[in-house]
């Protein structure tokens, strides 16, 4: 039996959280994503202490479902 790949193109949007802490160097960044069963603002609350010792962009995003 041959197995046939096919695509479909679909519309969808994805979901992303991003802060930048004040005086944050350009192009430093921390990105998290979430793991099963959670969201965006979960992961966001992780990372901010990181955030809070090392001046950067903290971006959390969250997958699609």
């Amino acid at each position: 039996m041959q197995t046939l790949e096919r695509t479909i193109e679909a519309t969808t949007h994805g979901r992303y959280l991003v802060e930048s802490a004040e005086g944050a160097p350009p192009g430093v960044a921390i990105v998290g994503f979430h793991g099963y069963s959670e969201n965006a603002e979960m992961q966001m609350e992780r990372l901010r202490p990181i955030a809070q010792r090392i001046r950067c962009l903290l971006i959390s995003i969250q997958g699609l479902h």
